[in-house]
């Protein structure tokens, strides 16, 4: 509790007791709490140091929340209460129903709650555990608005019950299932990616708006994950498991930089906790003994281009509203990066399975993204999430070669070009409830007179109601959007074959 230079210990006894860093003395405890406190996690609003939330977790997977909006003036609430062998005790339900406090218990996970961390940046608490259905939760701190002041009416009455425990609405919080469970968890702002590692010897990077599926899975340890840390300012994630093993991975590709084992530290024991110093570089690590590793950073002299992908990159989008670029490679991975500092702002893979990404195009609003990909199908995404809205299907599975976004009288439409020769043309529209869509029916002129062969590429023109295409043979046609007949044909005349020419110039 750095803004009021105490820290604070949490006892077997059900108890959390203050003491003054600087002396060491017994400032006031608070008693009576329900279950044991596991893990505690304190956060003070560096724009208002008065401000604090104090939270634990117990051993009925339950998050204990106090938030103090004056925590100078609540202490010496607590330092006036009666002491308890020389120490003044305020018990939990009378802090629960004071006035400058404000205390919820949320029903989290089915198991011990083993992390617990406030982020300022997402207003909420992120807490782990060692079940796999509630791995990761990412809760609000007291709940909707409308339920706050029926948290303080009913706390009193809920401890007098013996349970101040409730489940948060299923709006409030977001439940990420982890096989085998979560240990350890790290949150960059920066980067807006939530690491996880647990008992299966994973470390998993998520988007933290999607719960579905990490967006990177990184392998090598041998050992339970133990601990996670995320330097922004390196661009590393350190991860270290219950072996003893430190790797160092980089926080854009996800490659890993460094591995240190056993045998080159020679750290005995059990470990117990583990603290990476960003100013210093150094990890400590206690067993029992305390251990530190300092981390040396080799230079090299000259610059390295920056790989963006492991495969070839086939098409790139820029957006201007949110002055960021996207990339789509062979491997069906799509990434997007901050075109002013050159980061890596977050990705996500599988976005056709095993095939690959061909083409992309924003909608109008540049808040969604159309794919389209070798399996022939087409996608929409929430580009801010990376949440796949709707599949778009048409006739047949061929590649899909380019695609684009037009609009007509106000209508909205989606158009794709590939080795089927055909043009598909898929309404525009959020009000639809399917998942999956499909082509409207083709243009006559496009059965009969349209290409012969691949069409490579498409472009329209609204203010005119034009669309032209281009195909593997050369041919470019003029369409009408309107009606869907062909406008005109621009093909450009064979060249003629060059006449012999004998050596004696006749």
């Amino acid at each position: 509790m750095t803004n009021i230079n105490r820290f604070i210990l949490s006892t077997g006894d059900r108890e959390l007791q203050f003491f003054e860093a600087s002396t060491f003395e017994p400032y006031c405890q608070i008693s009576g709490l329900e279950s044991v406190p596991l893990k505690m996690s304190f956060w003070h609003n560096p724009r208002n140091t008065e401000e604090s939330i104090l939270m634990y977790g117990d051993n009925q997977g339950c998050v204990n929340v106090l938030v103090i909006p004056n925590t100078t003036l609540a202490f010496r609430k607590w330092k006036q209460e009666a002491k308890v062998d020389g120490v003044p005790t305020a018990n939990i339900e009378k802090v629960a129903s004071m006035a400058d406090v404000r205390y919820a218990c949320w029903e989290v996970h089915r198991d011990w709650v083993v992390d617990l961390k406030y982020e300022d940046h997402l207003r909420s608490i992120i807490s782990c555990s060692n079940d796999p259905s509630t791995g990761i939760v990412i809760g609000n701190v007291v709940g909707s608005t409308n339920v706050e002041s029926a948290l303080r009416e009913n706390a009193m009455k809920r401890c007098a019950q013996g349970s101040s425990a409730r489940k948060r609405l299923s709006a409030d919080q977001t439940v990420f299932y982890v096989y085998k469970g979560v240990k350890t968890f790290a949150y960059s702002e920066s980067y807006n990616i939530l690491v996880t590692g647990g008992m299966d010897r994973l470390v998993r990077i998520w988007n933290p708006y999607v719960n579905t599926k990490p967006t990177a899975l990184l392998r090598g340890h041998n050992g339970p994950i133990f601990y996670l840390y995320i330097c922004d300012r390196e661009q590393r994630i350190y991860s270290i498991s219950t072996d003893k093993t430190v790797k160092v991975w980089d926080a854009q590709d996800h490659s890993q930089l460094c591995s240190v084992g056993m045998k080159s530290h020679v750290i005995q024991g059990e470990m117990t906790a583990v603290l990476y110093n960003e100013f210093t570089k150094a990890i400590a690590i206690t067993t029992d003994c305390l251990s530190v590793l300092n981390l040396r950073e080799h230079r090299h002299s000259h610059t390295e281009a920056t790989q963006t992908h492991r495969d070839a990159i086939h098409c790139i989008r820029y957006n201007p509203h949110f002055k960021q670029i996207v990339t789509a490679c062979n491997s069906s991975m799509i990434k997007v990066w901050d075109i002013e500092s050159g980061q890596h702002v977050f990705e996500y893979n599988n976005a056709h399975g095993t095939s690959a990404v061909t083409s992309m195009i924003f909608d109008s609003s540049g808040r969604r993204l159309v794919t389209g990909g070798r399996d022939g199908l087409l996608r929409i995404w929430n580009y801010n999430n990376g949440q796949c809205l709707r599949t778009l299907r048409k006739g047949s599975n061929e590649e899909v070669t380019c695609v684009i976004h037009v609009t007509v009288s106000k209508n909205k439409y989606i158009v794709c070009v590939g080795w089927d020769r055909r043009i598909n043309v898929f309404t525009d529209t959020t009000d639809s409830i399917h998942h999956e869509q499909h082509a409207l029916p083709h243009w006559v002129d496009d059965e009969r007179r349209g290409h012969t062969e691949d069409i490579l590429a498409v472009t329209a023109n609204s203010a005119t109601n034009h669309l032209a295409t281009s195909s593997y043979d050369g041919e470019i046609i003029i369409w009408s959007l309107v009606s869907g007949h062909i406008f005109c044909r621009l093909k450009a005349p064979r060249p003629r074959p060059q006449e012999a020419v004998r050596p004696d110039g006749g």
